[in-house]
Order: structure tokens, then C-alpha cells, then sequence
């Protein structure tokens, strides 16, 4: 009889203990210990030339400097800030048929993580009684589970990581959904790794094809830290739109400060302080592929320094983005951060060098394919989004497109005289260097009637590497302010934040503040893009704390 004619144990005789009670124990800062029960995935196999450190466990077999549960120890030191012990019980080769008898007699811990599978599906191991079948598999898992029960452990179970051959890779997914229905069964945590490295790329997550390489480790050894983190073993699942708060976020002694009004974010925010050399780490289940930008405050002496983000399971072929926040009245800096990939991830930001406060996360839209407007169509044209679309003007001619169902307001109520920060987020990008193009600002009569046309209000336009605001009306002039050196030579794609607050007009690009412009002149409009002998894309366009 196989594991698939056993009825699932109803959740009231369930007796596993939950995460919870490890969870209790850190609270409590009552040390823990983790064990890793495997085959050479969670040994850390590597028989590369470069990087590899002897074996353990009676295996001879070289071992990669860092296998997931030794990295899985550093990580939890960081988001506990403490040490924890994590015992890697790996041997390459192992089944669960080995997997029983092997550590048979090991006892002790508070959680035991089994990911075991790929030799059962596979045989690397070249055991004479070969693979075993898939109801043979989960009795056995079934067994593993008990016994850590039995010492009141609490158990995860991890499916077996992918292999790049296809053909056993669906083989091996297999092993993997029968893991998940038993960790169901028993109503354990089950942690699929596959989507844990989907970020990766191919050419990042093994050494031989099989074996994983750091970049894999490392993602999931931080993904299983996470789970013992603030938020527990469900990272809030977020999308574009969404705000994350500095409560929400784990740090190895930054300090939280609760802030006054202030005039480029949220009236009475608390910001999370850190120093050089600290960090943030924000656990997340990214719903849809969208980009992180970090609010930093900055005012007078305070908050000036520089922003380091990265996120976990990145590989080294995505960089770090380091954002320097400049010295503000009272103000926000948008900090530009990664587009995260689908599935859970961890980002980080960090304190490069000074002081940085962060006062949110905010996440916006990812950049999507443009859809071209032709020269004679993009004149004046409107949109209700103007994400995902080119402009293109024809010699000697500005061109512009609206989002006229889109309102930017500096009013709190869109009526009253109480003054707030509106801000729009963009990424653009021109088809020369030399072209003019940017952000228009329609301003509308009031808060939700159309504007008749672009006619008076603001555009925010790239001249050359110069950055300029011109505040107009009735077609002329009437103000503008200038920022040298906003960009780089050349075509580029560039992230613009653009803040109003009712007395200032204000432009970042790339995170760092390149142009003010003082006008209270108008308090409504509507956004949009605008060209001059060239075309823009806009690739996303999103509307952070704004009336619309």
C-alpha cells in the first residue's frame, strides 16, 4: 500500500509540531538548532577545480565552500542576530533508503529539513537495488517525518532541486510533487526549489549539471531563513502598487525614527536608520515581475549617505545599484532598485557608506513592450495609460500623448487648501541622445475634468545630458529650472520621479535629485509624454500616494 491510499491526517490529530514553536524559541532568544538531512545537494558536492573545500560526513568527495546549510547558518545569524546552529547531514548518493539507516541514531534539534529525491528518481549513486519507485518514496519520506516528530522536531521538507537534462528533470519533478503531497499530509512546510531558482540562469545554478553552484545555495538558504523571519513562512505576497513599511523589514541594528511631516512623503512616517555596513533584508512573494524603488529621507545633516540594493537569487550578472542620497530640505529620494522576478525573493538594502533613512518600498510596474504611435497619430492623442507606448515627433515639431484619466493633484482632497506630495514614477528612454523628450504635466481646470490640451502646466524634458523643468502658459514659458550632468552621453533608458508639493517642482533621475523648480502656479494635472524631432517609450509609469 502506497502513501496515495493513505487518507490525509485531519488537521485536528495532526501532532508535527509548527513552525511556530521554533519561532517561539527565537522570540524568546533561546538558541536553536537546525539540521539538514540529504544526498549531495545538501552535502554540497562540487568537484570543480576552484572553490572547494574537503568532504565531511565519511565522504572523501570535495564539497563547494558554501552548500546551502552552511550558508543557511550565516543567513539566520543575520536575521536572528545571533548565531544558530545548522548540522549538514548530507551524503552524496543517498536515498531515503540511506537516508533511514544513515542517521538512524542522530538526535537532538529543533528542525529537521529533509530534501531527498533526486537519487531516488535517478541513481547517481549507482546503489545495486537502483531507483526507487515513487510509492516506495513517499513510505519512506513518511518514515524520515516520523521519527523527527517523534523528538518533537519540526519538519520541512524541500523538493529536490532541477537538473538541466529535461528529460530527467521531469523524472526528478516528479519525486518533487510526491514530496509535496506528503509534506501536506502531515501538514509540514514544503518549499519548492525549482521555483526558487527560476531567476537564475542557466549558466548560474549548477557546476557539472547536477551539482548546485553557489548562486543556487545561496537562494535557498536565504529563502529558508525568511521563513523563520519577521513575517514567518509566508512572506506577504505583493505586486505593483504595493508599499512596504520599515516594521516590515528584518535589519541588524538600524533603529526606526518616527519622523514629522515631511514634504516629499508621508506626514509622520517612521524611517528605518542604518549606518554604513547594515543592512535590510525584505522577504517577498512577488505575484508579477515589478521593479523596487526605496523612499529615503534626507534633511539638513541627516539621512546623506549611499544606498546599496541587490536581491537574493540575482547571480552575479545582476549588479548591485548604488543610489547616493543628496543633501534635502526635509525630503525623499527615490533609491532604484531591481525588476524582481516571479516567486519569492529577498531584497536588500543596504547602507554603502554615511547614514541613509528608509521610509518605504515602494513597487511599481515592470518594464513591458511599447506599442508604437506613428508621427501623424501622436501630435496630440489620448490614452487612458500611456505605459507601453512610443511618441514620435516629426522635424521641427513637438508631439505629446495624455493620460487624461489619470489626475495629479497637491491637494489632499483634491478640493481643499490642505497641501500633500503627488509624485509619478517613469521609465523612459529616447531614440537619440540628443533628442528632446520627457514627461509632460497638463494642468487641468480642477481635480477630474480633462484638460483641454497641453497648453499650460510643466514638462520635464531631457536636453542633451541636462535636465530641465519649464512651467508655461498659454503655450509660452514662464519659468524653468535646469540640472547639469542627469544623465549620461548618449541613448539611455533612465528612471524619472517627478514630486509636487504645491511650492516646488522636483526631479530625480536614477534616484538622485537633478532639478527644483519653485512654482505654486497649478495643482491639477494630467501626465503624459512629450517629444521633440524624435520619439520616447515610455516602458512604465506609475503613481505612488496619488489622487487618480
Amino acid at each position: 500500500m502506497g502513501i496515495l491510499d493513505v487518507p490525509a491526517i485531519p488537521r485536528a490529530s495532526r501532532t508535527a509540531p509548527t513552525l511556530g514553536a521554533a519561532m517561539a524559541k527565537i522570540a524568546n532568544s533561546t538558541s536553536i538548532i537546525i539540521n539538514c538531512e540529504g544526498d549531495s545537494l545538501t552535502y554540497g558536492q562540487d568537484t570543480s577545480a576552484t572553490g572547494t573545500t574537503a568532504g565531511t560526513n565519511g565522504s572523501a568527495i570535495t564539497r563547494s565552500a558554501t552548500p546551502y546549510p552552511e550558508t543557511l547558518a550565516g543567513a539566520l545569524s543575520f536575521v536572528l542576530g545571533r548565531t544558530t546552529t545548522v548540522v549538514n547531514r548530507g551524503f552524496p548518493g543517498d536515498r531515503t533508503t540511506e537516508g533511514l539507516t544513515r542517521w538512524a541514531n542522530a538526535t537532538g534539534g529543533d528542525i529537521t529539513i529533509l530534501m531527498y529525491g533526486t537519487n531516488d528518481a535517478k541513481n547517481y549513486g549507482g546503489y545495486p537495488s537502483g531507483t526507487v519507485p515513487i510509492p516506495v518514496y513517499q513510505q519512506q519520506l513518511s518514515q524520515l517525518i516520523d521519527r523527527r516528530i517523534a523528538q518533537g522536531q519540526q519538519v520541512i521538507v524541500l523538493a529536490p532541486p532541477p537538473v538541466l537534462n529535461q528529460g530527467n528533470n521531469r523524472l526528478i519533478r516528479a519525486y518533487g510533487e510526491a514530496a509535496r503531497i506528503v509534506a501536506d499530509r502531515y501538514g509540514v512546510p514544503f518549499i519548492d526549489t525549482l521555483s526558487l531558482l527560476r531567476g537564475l540562469p542557466d549558466d548560474e545554478i549548477w557546476t557539472d549539471n547536477v551539482h548546485l553552484s553557489k548562486y543556487a545555495y545561496n537562494q535557498i538558504a536565504w529563502n529558508i531563513a525568511m521563513h523563520l523571519g519577521t513575517n514567518g513562512a509566508r512572506p506577504p505576497r505583493v505586486g505593483p502598487g504595493d508599499t512596504i513599511l520599515p516594521q516590515q523589514m528584518h535589519h541588524n541594528g538600524g533603529t526606526l525614527i518616527t519622523r514629522t511631516p515631511i514634504s516629499g512623503g508621508v506626514p509622520g512616517r517612521a524611517t528605518l536608520r542604518l549606518t554604513a555596513g547594515q543592512v535590510a533584508v525584505i522577504p517577498l512573494d512577488v505575484a508579477a515581475p515589478c521593479r523596487v524603488i526605496a523612499d529615503c529621507y534626507s534633511g539638513g545633516t541627516e539621512g546623506i549617505g549611499t544606498v546599496q540594493m541587490y536581491y537574493f537569487g540575482a547571480g552575479s550578472k545582476v549588479a548591485n545599484r548604488f543610489t547616493t542620497i543628496p543633501t534635502a530640505g526635509n525630503g525623499m529620494t527615490p533609491a532604484l532598485g531591481h525588476v524582481l522576478p516571479a516567486g519569492v525573493r529577498g531584497v536588500i538594502v543596504g547602507c554603502a557608506s554615511g547614514i541613509i533613512e528608509i521610509a518605504q518600498l515602494r513597487l511599481v510596474r515592470a518594464d513591458t513592450t511599447p506599442t508604437l504611435l506613428t508621427a501623424g497619430q501622436s501630435s496630440a492623442v489620448t490614452r487612458p495609460d500611456v505605459a507601453g507606448v512610443s511618441v514620435t515627433a516629426p522635424a521641427a515639431t513637438w508631439a505629446h500623448v495624455l493620460d487624461t484619466r489619470s489626475v495629479i493633484t497637491t491637494l489632499a482632497d483634491g478640493s481643499s487648501s490642505t497641501a500633500r506630495t503627488a509624485r509619478i514614477t517613469a521609465r523612459l528612454q529616447g531614440s537619440t541622445g540628443n533628442a528632446l523628450y520627457g514627461l509632460a504635466f497638463a494642468a487641468a481646470r480642477r481635480p477630474f475634468l480633462p484638460a483641454f490640451g497641453l497648453t499650460s502646466g510643466y514638462i520635464v524634458v531631457r536636453v542633451g545630458t541636462t535636465v530641465e523643468i519649464r512651467e508655461f502658459t498659454n503655450s509660452a514659458i514662464t519659468a524653468s529650472a535646469a540640472g547639469a550632468g542627469a544623465f549620461t552621453t548618449g541613448v539611455s533608458g533612465e528612471l524619472w520621479d517627478v514630486e509636487f508639493d504645491g511650492a516646488n517642482v522636483r526631479v530625480y533621475i536614477d534616484g538622485t535629485l537633478r532639478a527644483t523648480l519653485a512654482s505654486s502656479l497649478f495643482r491639477h494635472f494630467h501626465p503624459g509624454l512629450v517629444a521633440y524631432e524624435g520619439t520616447v517609450t515610455c516602458y512604465s509609469m506609475s503613481f505612488p500616494d496619488v489622487t487618480g
